[in-house]
């Protein structure tokens, strides 16, 4: 398969780093910059030529119109929808451009990117919708019970949930028979770990330890209950937040503007702060009409932010261009006893440095594109794909007539496949527990967990050929 992507940064340098690691995928960048393009070629060893994309003899160069997919993702909203335009016109089957830009993200708006420019909608990578469903996920929870991950499966049936394990848990230093056997009753099934911010499939003889991140799967009529005893906190609230909490966010991106928006409309208490004078009357001038209050003030001041944030908001969204202003923040803000910090970055190259001082909850931009982009280019038989921490996948699939996985059971294919078997639903009703000896059949949709360097392995026992992928 043949990807061409336009525009180098931090997101698209890992989203290209990421896809040329499947040895289906090729994947050349393009970028104007000369400089850029040597740099990437030179440290990423990615395959990269310079020029403008949106040259009609440029694209002829580099056989674009021979390209399977096209993703588009400078920071220039108008390029990238243009030249996704001009690959469209070439047949390129998928094209994808990246947009912040409200004002193309509305409906008018979408609806002439479709009829006028001959893009599909659903295409459009957009880290502002991705991430509002992202975030109005989590905070359906209560923040006490202190989820990290929400996935939905199985069509709502059942979840994919995240935490970490703490010095204090119950969980703390028990093997992973031993926590499934305690809990049997509820069905859980732990799919997966990320130690010292590396993932692995755990095994019967795991044992758990400190600041482990989690990831377990359970049917819905069991979430409640799970989550009780997976945060082992004596609390008797619901789960479910039962108010909408204040939200406070903190930016000078699109995003910020974005958020804001959406949460509102949701029902969300939403104030903003910048300490960016142009982009302070920006928001105001777009916010005003959704009574949403602007504050141009430095939240790094110590009394604005006792004053102003410590007292008044339950949940802070930190969403600055640089990830660097982010971190500064949400330091400043957990130092002064504040915990409910959703921390976005570009990448996951502060995700240790962060976690280290208890900063848990990261919106980390590329891994959100990336899942994005994956349940685009991986069609077909796979209903959903989310990438955990870029280095796992947590995949749901139907099984094909012609699967090698029909008649065998759930124990032989995790011991010849690396993967870990979290729920299945077969005849579109019945949740079946995961147990060694249960068959998989045809039509049965299969939620499983893997490394991402093994996916690809998983997915050809299930679907047999990658034909039927993409």
């Amino acid at each position: 398969m043949k990807l061409i992507i336009n525009g180098i940064g931090p997101i698209s340098i890992k989203i290209a780093k990421y896809l040329a690691d499947n040895d289906s995928i090729n994947v050349t960048v393009v970028d104007k910059n000369t400089n850029l393009i040597r740099t990437v070629t030179d440290k990423e060893s990615i395959a990269g030529i310079a020029g403008n994309i949106t040259s009609i003899k440029f694209t002829k160069s580099i056989n674009l119109d021979s390209a399977d997919m096209y993703i588009s993702i400078t920071e220039n909203d108008e390029e990238n929808i243009l030249s996704c335009m001009l690959a469209k016109s070439l047949n390129v089957p998928i094209v994808m451009p990246y947009i912040n830009k409200k004002y193309y993200l509305d409906i008018d708006s979408l609806d002439v990117l479709s009829k006028s420019f001959n893009i599909d909608t659903d295409s459009i990578l957009s880290s502002s919708n991705q991430i509002v469903k992202l975030i109005a996920s989590k905070l359906l929870y209560n923040t006490s019970y202190r989820i990290i991950d929400v996935m939905s499966l199985l069509d709502d049936k059942a979840k994919c949930l995240s935490l970490y394990c703490k010095e204090e848990s119950y969980l703390n230093g028990r093997k992973i028979s031993e926590i499934e056997e305690i809990f049997q009753e509820i069905n859980i099934q732990i799919v997966g770990l990320i130690r010292n911010n590396d993932f692995f499939i755990p095994n019967d003889e795991t044992f758990l330890k400190e600041n482990d991140k989690i990831f377990f799967i359970v049917n819905n009529d069991n979430l409640e209950r799970s989550v009780r005893l997976f945060s082992d906190l004596d609390l008797e609230d619901s789960i479910y937040a039962t108010d909408k909490p204040n939200v406070t966010i903190i930016g000078d991106s699109e995003l910020t503007l974005n958020l804001a928006i959406e949460l509102q409309k949701e029902g969300y208490k939403v104030t903003v702060y910048t300490d960016n004078d142009y982009m302070s009357e920006y928001y105001a001038y777009n916010l005003e009409k959704y009574s949403i209050p602007v504050n141009n003030l430095s939240v790094l001041n110590e009394s604005i932010s006792k004053n102003h944030i410590l007292q008044k908001t339950t949940v802070v969204l930190l969403t600055h261009q640089k990830d660097e202003d982010n971190i500064m923040i949400a330091l400043s803000l957990k130092f002064n006893h504040l915990e409910n910090i959703y921390c976005f970055l570009n990448n996951s190259n502060y995700e240790d440095f962060l976690l280290h001082y208890g900063i848990n909850n990261l919106i980390i931009l590329d891994t959100v594109i990336i899942s994005t982009i994956l349940n685009k280019l991986r069609k077909g038989l796979i209903f959903s794909l989310n990438v955990l921490n870029s280095k796992a996948e947590l995949v749901e699939l139907e099984v094909s007539n012609k699967s090698l996985s029909i008649g065998k059971t759930v124990e032989y294919l995790e011991k010849n496949y690396p993967i870990k078997l979290g729920i299945i639903l077969r005849n579109n009703d019945e949740i079946k527990k995961i147990t060694k000896d249960l068959v998989i059949q045809e039509g049965d949709r299969v939620v499983y967990i893997g490394s991402k360097n093994n996916i690809e392995i998983a997915e050809k026992i299930f679907i047999q050929s990658m034909k039927e992928l993409i």
